[in-house]
């Protein structure tokens, strides 16, 4: 993380307010999002960790 800064995904991977919380507490991204390469899949698995290092991410697993 030391090379990046807020720019590196804001605003154009993650809008700042667009991907609020859903009353569920869930955020507005799916998987097979990242997977297809949006939003966290632009940088994981080719400049950040593998996408199959899921709990880095999802700690409750």
């Amino acid at each position: 993380t030391e090379w990046l800064t807020c720019e590196s995904c804001h605003p154009a991977i993650f809008p700042y307010r667009e991907l609020g919380m859903d009353p569920s507490g869930k955020y507005g991204i799916v998987m097979d999002q990242v997977f297809e390469g949006e939003y966290c899949g632009k940088c994981h698995g080719t400049v950040a960790f593998v996408l199959d290092s899921c709990n880095r991410c999802h700690s409750e697993m």
